[in-house]
């Protein structure tokens, strides 16, 4: 996964080439002996005291917490500290700075309404979840030696020893969302989740390597790796891709390599600037001007007007899936690039085309569930989100399917009669409700597969453009009248109920039935459903007594077929109405029909 690099260096700090090849050569160490911490202190005291200043690591505290809450991807953080003392130290500022933090939205939660008090109370959620931890490795006479510091080093070993924390921050759903290291974790341990790297040691070659790497894991949703600095190592990365990775000062940095190289996050810069681009002439070509949208009043109607015109354009069968392939992708620029500010110029682009977006589902009947579509909308504030647009809602002609299985095509089938112009988002929206209702009737009943075609067959002449938006509405609007509302009528024509007129299809679909005939099979139908009942038990799917009860109670029933049903014909019947009640029917009153 690419990993993207962030220089974040305090002003107080040394120049990378001041700190001395000795010094970073003893640092590169996967861990530093106690002696070698003892030497680092004491023989690079001036490097040394200015990488463990207070007021340094007060100021990169700071930056850690911003910085960590500014993400749109929550994913997992490493702190690593040039020791382990510096690592507890970090992570007592990091944990007043997070409390301070929280306190101040606490506040601001008291006074705010609409979509920046959810803002608020999600971040205030996340932070009061978040548990941190130190884990360093062990050391004699080390109590003594931190308290010395002014360091308590116990309740952080208690819990290394105690508790699995490695288990808890290979977990994604675990609350361990940040850890301090210095050098454990640093190598050979893969967490995926992991997705920010906040490095504060000097490191050099193949130590270097591996410890970016740590951010750079394959993870569904996660759209890359960050690698933020605060002790300037560009020069040391540059060396170390020299002789790991593919890197030259001509071509920049390459993916040649299983070590995979970090980037400038620039490079998101540019190709997020070059998607907007692209997107604006993609949607000035179908006359829509994100520009106008973004531009136009927030408290007037004309916003929710350039809303639903784009919406309706977009939502046409030669533009929805472009353009929504492109919202995915400013989606996931941003999800990379955050919390950089040089990002903020797009905001208000990426916000409209999402609202957009959002108003294509809400018309067409679809719920949003786009997990980068809901981060914007959970997370974008501006005037694009302002309450005015979020509570008044762009309506269809058409009901929202809550309970799709009740939709009685009849009723709906004499509603349609009364719109007049459909819209593309009103044809939408009646394909996905009767496409949302058919799986449920071929549940019920097989035999209905031929409606299934006739639909599918529509849709995609629509898809291809053989109608317009208006003549795919007249067409979805026969289709009711003609095939799916005669057809949720039918079993009461024939006299039967669901269950019953699902078993009779079968059973006729074998032989050409004569009037008596039909009588006949309607009635066993009905009997077939009576005797089954005690047959039916909990579970009787799994035990191969009660199965074989099952079809000895339909063998029974269906001897009693008319004479039409010869030796070829009544074992295939026997096993289709087998397999149809196995199928639709699990025990105890659970079935396709309850």
């Amino acid at each position: 996964m690419p990993l993207y690099y962030e220089n974040r260096v305090p002003e107080v700090n040394l120049n990378r080439d001041d700190l001395g090849e000795e010094i970073v050569d003893i640092l590169d160490q996967a861990d530093l002996s106690d002696e070698q911490e003892a030497k680092l202190e004491r023989e690079f005291a001036s490097a040394y005291h200015i990488i463990t200043r207070e007021e340094r690591l007060d100021i990169i505290a700071e930056d850690i917490v911003e910085h960590f809450m500014g993400r749109e991807f929550m994913g997992k953080a490493m702190v690593v500290s040039i020791d382990k003392a510096t690592a507890i130290r970090m992570y007592n500022k990091v944990q007043k700075v997070w409390k301070h933090k929280l306190g101040r939205l606490k506040v601001k939660s008291r006074v705010l309404s609409g979509s920046k008090l959810v803002k608020i109370k999600a971040d205030i959620s996340y932070m009061e979840k978040t548990d941190m931890a130190v884990v360093v490795s062990g050391g004699q006479n080390e109590h003594d030696r931190f308290a010395a510091k002014g360091l308590d080093l116990k309740v952080h070993r208690k819990r290394m020893m105690k508790e699995k924390l490695d288990d808890k921050f290979k977990d994604p759903d675990d609350s361990l969302n940040i850890v301090f290291v210095c050098a454990m974790w640093l190598t050979g341990f893969d967490a995926p989740f992991t997705s920010t790297l906040y490095l504060d040691k000097p490191l050099k070659n193949h130590t270097l390597m591996q410890t970016i790497a740590r951010a750079n894991r394959v993870y569904p949703g996660k759209p890359n790796g960050q690698v933020v600095d605060y002790i300037n190592i560009f020069g040391a990365l540059q060396e170390a891709l020299g002789r790991y990775g593919n890197y030259s000062k001509e071509d920049g940095f390459t993916y040649e390599n299983e070590d995979t190289p970090a980037q400038d996050k620039t490079i998101l810069l540019k190709a997020l600037e070059a998607a907007i681009l692209d997107l604006e002439a993609y949607l000035r070509d179908r006359h829509v001007h994100l520009d106008d949208i973004i531009s136009a009043r927030t408290d007037d109607f004309e916003k929710l007007k350039l809303l639903d015109e784009a919406s309706e354009i977009l939502l046409l069968p030669a533009n929805k899936d472009e353009f929504i392939s492109y919202v995915r992708q400013i989606n996931r620029i941003f999800k990379g690039i955050l919390p950089d500010t040089r990002a903020d110029e797009f905001v208000k682009h990426r916000v409209a085309i999402n609202v957009i977006y959002r108003q294509m589902k809400i018309k067409t009947g679809e719920d949003v569930d786009d997990e980068d579509v809901l981060q914007v909308i959970r997370n974008q504030v501006n005037e694009l989100l302002d309450e005015s647009i979020e509570t008044v809602a762009i309506e269809s002609h058409l009901p929202e399917p809550v309970d799709i299985s009740r939709i009685d095509f009849e009723a709906l089938a004499k509603m349609l009669e009364r719109i007049e112009q459909p819209k593309a988002s009103d044809a939408d929206k009646l394909k996905n409700l009767i496409a949302r209702k058919l799986p449920n009737m071929l549940k019920r009943n097989k035999l209905r597969q031929e409606l299934q075609e006739k639909f599918q067959e529509l849709v995609e002449q629509y898809n291809l453009g053989a109608y317009t938006a208006e003549e795919f509405f007249e067409k979805l609007k026969q289709f009711i009248q003609n095939e799916l509302g005669p057809e949720e009528k039918r079993g009461a024509r024939e006299g039967l109920s669901e269950e019953e007129l699902a078993i009779f299809d079968l059973l006729a679909s074998e032989v050409e039935l004569s009037g008596k005939e039909r009588k006949e099979v309607k009635l066993i139908a009905k009997a077939l459903l009576e005797k089954l009942n005690a047959a039916l038990v909990i579970d009787w799917r799994k035990k191969q007594r009660a199965k074989a009860q099952v079809k000895r109670v339909i063998e029974n029933v269906l001897d009693e077929l008319p004479q039409s049903y010869n030796d070829e014909i009544w074992p295939h019947s026997v096993e289709m109405v087998y397999q149809h009640v196995f199928d639709a029917y699990a025990g105890q009153g659970h079935s396709a029909y309850s």
